[in-house]
């Protein structure tokens, strides 16, 4: 970068604009916080001169090429590898903006710029800038950056592929209004609400409603203040807001007059349906759609609230509740601050100890709470996956003919729809045509990334690999080995948890053949109940344990689980289906049966369970049936209808030792 004083002296301002727009670009796509700051009151200078010349050509120009710099380098740099002659570019770096503060003061006293002390407020402006320009030096983190010469040489190449959504930005911005400035927001453009049309009610915050509208031709978000503080709480917003630059968070530019009855700020963004309906669409499309549109989310939420903790939000203070997902057009996260009030206590409040992970803490919980409302829209059940803990010594990698190596092209993914490695190719011919229950799953309780920062740029290497398809990242597939919470299993049911976690590297896709407890199955529509007891109740007569995969069926008179493929009615859709046993046991005569009562009275004392049964007799006094309950520790586990008193109890008796597993 060439001496921009010398410039100015040699030259002219106007000479200038090329080494600022690379500065401003720079800016834009760098996390350093004195960067933007000291490119602003550079530009703010040149600004003022260019006011006082009264040539506003040439102001527009300036702010035309800044804009379209900052646009096309932002996309291109954030891939860029870091080398060590950055320390030696940005060191220049510095010296170059020493050269120009202390040309202009220098220029000042030969009155020079004498055109700009045509006012006291561009006098006491021209102060305050100055001022706020040696803060900006003193904060400066000379410690990574990229290429500064690296991004020059990219700049001619980029502007000329520049498409038409960018010149349309261009032409957006030049045609604001610039006639009257907000006195609590300097230098962003103020507008008549009769300049924008509201459209669509896309959120409400606690003082504040959020409206996709459209300004000049182009669609825009309109926040609208509310309320008895809405004045105080306008005025705090946009001072914080317009000094954001950071595409996952909302750009200011525009805001209502101070005198406006109805206070309301603008920001360049627009969105069109909501995070969640956007990632339901997308889980719904297949396992590419999902891993790609899960990695954007995680993508922006981390990159935002790490930029939002440099600037010195604290944001463990703030908590996650009052943080909300927008999801744009452009396929990005915006997030925004539903606080009422930007209390100044908490902004400055100073970093103590557990301040890191309080405020990863907050990550967390935006990101499963998005999550957990997306499973919850698309299967109506009210499961948290988060807290879930995956051992991995009962997680089995696996790859079959169906799974391709990453996740999913095109071509693949309607191959790739249901992962069932489990099965052998007869069972998956047999088994029903039910889409898998795809979720994703945010897990917070393991991987190598130790903070937001680290977070948000292993995400970002993640999102630019998958944006090439020649080096998208293979996602890891595994079965779930470990012991089901159920036996409830149905043919053809699959569970795929796309699971992402702080490390991006460590993304998987778990897949389980069993639904969970709560969980509503998709086979068979049955919620599944908590019962421990469960884990107790299965019992097939082929003396075969229960295997994990195969489908299971449950006898309607004992209650026990058998493997289906061994049962004698394999239909699952027979609501009155019994065992092998219980069939067998119906047909003996009593008394080739053992006495079950003394077994089951046994078993109890044992245990120090108490026993109870229950005899009714219902019907003529000669042709009458007696039932029977027997309850054991107050709950009903058998029950017997014969024509006797001890037949039924013998029955009953013999449906709770199966219950228990000792028939």
């Amino acid at each position: 970068m060439k001496r921009i004083g010398g410039l100015l002296g040699k030259k002219g301002i106007e000479t200038a604009v090329v080494p600022l727009e690379i500065l401003k670009a720079a800016s834009g796509a760098i996390p350093i916080p004195a960067l933007g700051p000291a490119t602003d009151i550079l530009l703010s200078i040149l600004n003022l001169a260019y006011q006082a010349q009264q040539n506003a050509d040439k102001r527009n120009e300036i702010v035309t090429r800044c804009v379209k710099a900052h646009v096309t380098i932002s996309q291109h740099l954030e891939n860029v590898k870091i080398t060590s002659d950055v320390a030696k570019n940005i060191q220049q770096f510095e010296r170059d903006l020493k050269d120009v503060r202390d040309f202009v003061e220098r220029e000042n006293r030969k009155n020079r710029l004498g055109l700009l002390f045509y006012s006291k407020s561009k006098k006491e402006e021209l102060q305050r800038l100055t001022t706020q320009f040696e803060d900006t030096l003193q904060l400066f983190q000379i410690s990574t950056l990229l290429s500064l010469q690296e991004a020059s040489e990219h700049v001619t190449t980029w502007l000329q592929h520049m498409d038409r959504s960018i010149v349309e930005h261009v032409n957006f911005v030049a045609s604001l209004p610039h006639t009257e400035v907000a006195g609590d927001s300097p230098g962003v453009p103020t507008v008549s609400r009769n300049d924008i049309l509201s459209r669509s009610h896309i959120h409400s915050g606690q003082s504040h409603t959020y409206y996709t509208a459209q300004m000049q031709g182009r669609c825009v978000v309109m926040k609208v203040f509310q309320g008895g503080r809405a004045r105080l709480n306008w005025q705090e917003s946009n001072a914080f807001d317009r000094n954001i630059s950071n595409p996952h968070l909302p750009q200011l530019i525009a805001t209502s007059s101070v005198n406006d009855p109805v206070l309301f700020s603008v920001y360049d963004f627009d969105v069109e349906v909501s995070v969640e309906s956007f990632i339901v669409s997308s889980v719904r499309k297949g396992l590419t759609d999902t891993f790609d549109c899960g990695i954007r989310l995680v993508h922006g939420i981390s990159t935002a609230l790490h930029y939002l903790s440099e600037q010195g939000v604290p944001l463990a203070n703030i908590g996650a509740d009052e943080f909300h997902v927008f999801w744009d057009t452009n396929n990005r996260a915006i997030i925004t601050m539903d606080s009422p009030l930007f209390d100044n206590s908490r902004l400055l409040s100073s970093f103590t100890e557990g301040t890191a992970s309080r405020s990863l803490a907050v990550l967390d919980s935006i990101i499963s709470t998005i999550f957990h409302d997306i499973n919850h829209i698309l299967y109506a059940d009210n499961l948290d996956r988060s807290g879930n803990e995956d051992n991995q010594i009962h997680l089995q990698a696996f790859q079959t003919e169906v799974t391709s190596t990453h996740v999913g092209t095109g071509a693949n993914e309607k191959q790739n729809e249901s992962l069932q490695p489990s099965m052998s190719t007869a069972q998956q011919s047999a088994a029903p045509t039910v889409k898998p229950r795809r979720e994703l799953v945010w897990k917070a309780a393991y991987g190598r990334a130790g903070n937001i920062r680290d977070i948000s740029q292993q995400y970002q290497r993640l999102l630019a690999l998958q944006s090439h398809s020649g080096s998208r990242q293979s996602l890891r597939r595994y079965r779930d080995l470990s012991k089901p919470q159920t036996y409830h299993r149905c043919k053809g049911y699959s569970r795929e948890e796309v699971t992402l976690t702080h490390a991006a590297f460590d993304s998987k896709i778990v897949v389980h053949a069993s639904p969970s407890v709560h969980e509503v199955c998709l086979v068979c529509g049955e919620h599944i109940a908590e019962d421990l007891a469960t884990k107790l109740r299965f019992k097939c007569h082929c003396k075969q344990l229960d295997d994990g995969v195969s489908a299971n069926i449950q006898c309607t008179k004992c209650f026990t689980w058998q493997h289906e493929h061994c049962s004698l009615q394999l239909r699952r859709d027979q609501d009155d289906y019994v065992c092998m046993e219980c069939q067998i046991v119906n047909d003996l005569p009593l008394q080739e049966k053992r006495h079950y009562r003394t077994e089951l009275n046994n078993l109890c004392i044992q245990n120090g369970w108490a026993m109870h049964l229950d005899d009714n007799f219902v019907g003529p006094k000669d042709d009458g049936i007696w039932t029977t309950y027997v309850y054991v520790n107050g709950l009903i586990r058998g029950e017997g209808n014969e024509k006797s008193v001890r037949a039924s109890r013998e029955q009953a008796s013999y449906q709770a030792l199966v219950y228990f597993g000792r028939a």
